[in-house]
């Protein structure tokens, strides 16, 4: 009787800790991106999004409430019963003097300890439903982790072959969607340390997805791209990261703070204009929204001047700074790590006479077919 009215608490625990999950994720990514809410005046919309999770959220309370309080109902009135039931079964034995008053006591002392052994799932069983309902989640983490670990995509042929050396090569490079259809191709290419190589294309021709190959994230697609063996590779997005922590780990990273010297931050600090923020290194802030648009990319800057990689992916690492500043950056890199190979994803009229070759992606969208139009030496 007791599972009968309380098996339905696993699947309301279970969405229960789903709903809340759901509503939490919903309250910190509004936060997370307040201020073009509120520039885009969307509130009205986040407000109803955040009002549906939170409804949802109470009626499956609402259920889960109202299920326990049956079975808390069943569970009281079977304690209320099972406390009288063995005096009610023997009184007529000792009524008639069949047994003693004594054996009576005794008897409905027996039967509360064997009963009170047996009852122990009844009582405990909101407790058991919540826990399964626990584990039930965490068996489907654990299944999709499985997966992951163990999938294979058939289109992942792209070969990441570390080479002596601290030359990098594309050959025969084509970047898949996850349908299998190709977004873009690339000649071969290669580069020695110092040579820098501009990506440019229309939107959608596949920019993107290739610095995710040469970072050696999408591996969905067909030839080989070879790496230097010692070194490494930095990619630094658009949006720069920033962890939370202090503005001195949120310069170093991905570099643990304590492993860069307090002289070469400052010197890139300096070299990239960030001198003005040398007195708040040890100051701790969310600084993803104190820092300007212009700050945030220098600071991806910085961070390349202090781990030094011998191949760094620039995606669109000068878009909110002036024509000026950002030539000024370029130059600055090739100056201070002139071994390192650069490669940007960029505006092909700003950034074509910093480096010394480009290609160009063309494509019209997303799901066609790009192709390198050109690889070319760009003007000094």
């Amino acid at each position: 009787m007791a599972h009968l009215i309380g098996w339905r608490l696993i699947p309301l625990q279970f969405s229960q800790q789903r709903y809340e999950s759901d509503f939490r994720f919903a309250i910190a990514r509004v936060t997370d991106n307040a201020e073009p809410v509120a520039l885009m005046a969307g509130e009205a919309v986040e407000r109803e999004e955040l009002r549906t999770r939170f409804w949802r959220l109470v009626r499956n309370w609402t259920a889960l409430v109202q299920r326990q309080t049956r079975l808390i109902a069943f569970t009281a009135g079977y304690g209320h019963v099972s406390t009288v039931f063995p005096i009610l079964v023997v009184s007529p034995a000792y009524l008639t003097g069949a047994i003693t008053l004594g054996a009576l006591v005794q008897a409905h002392l027996a039967f509360q300890r064997v009963e009170g052994a047996f009852a122990f799932c009844i009582g405990a069983y909101p407790k058991i439903a919540e826990w399964k309902a626990i584990m039930d989640r965490l068996a489907q983490f654990e299944a999709a982790m499985k997966v992951v670990d163990t999938h294979r995509d058939p289109h992942a042929q792209i070969a990441f072959v570390p080479t002596p050396g601290r030359n990098l090569a594309i050959d025969n490079l084509v970047v898949r969607l996850g349908s299998g259809d190709p977004i873009a191709t690339v000649p071969a290419i290669k580069l020695a340390p110092g040579e820098g190589l501009l990506v440019s294309g229309q939107s959608g021709s596949g920019k993107s997805s290739l610095f995710r190959a040469l970072a050696g994230l999408w591996p969905l697609g067909d030839g080989a791209i070879k790496l230097p063996e010692t070194g490494r590779v930095l990619a630094l997005p658009q949006r720069p990261y920033f962890p939370l922590g202090t503005l001195r780990q949120a310069l170093t990273y991905p570099t643990l703070a304590e492993q860069v010297d307090d002289t070469a931050l400052r010197d890139a600090m300096a070299a990239t204009g960030l001198i003005h923020l040398v007195p708040r290194l040890d100051e701790e802030a969310e600084w993803a929204t104190v820092l300007s648009g212009g700050e945030q990319q220098r600071v991806a800057f910085a961070r390349a001047l202090i781990a030094k990689p011998s191949v760094l992916l620039l995606d669109e690492a000068v878009t909110t700074l002036e024509e000026a500043e950002a030539d000024a950056l370029y130059r600055m890199l090739a100056e201070r790590l002139p071994e390192t190979i650069i490669i940007s994803i960029g505006r092909a009229a700003l950034l074509a006479p910093l480096h010394a070759r480009a290609i160009v992606l063309d494509g019209v969208a997303a799901s066609a077919r790009g192709a390198a139009r050109a690889m070319a030496p760009a003007p000094a």
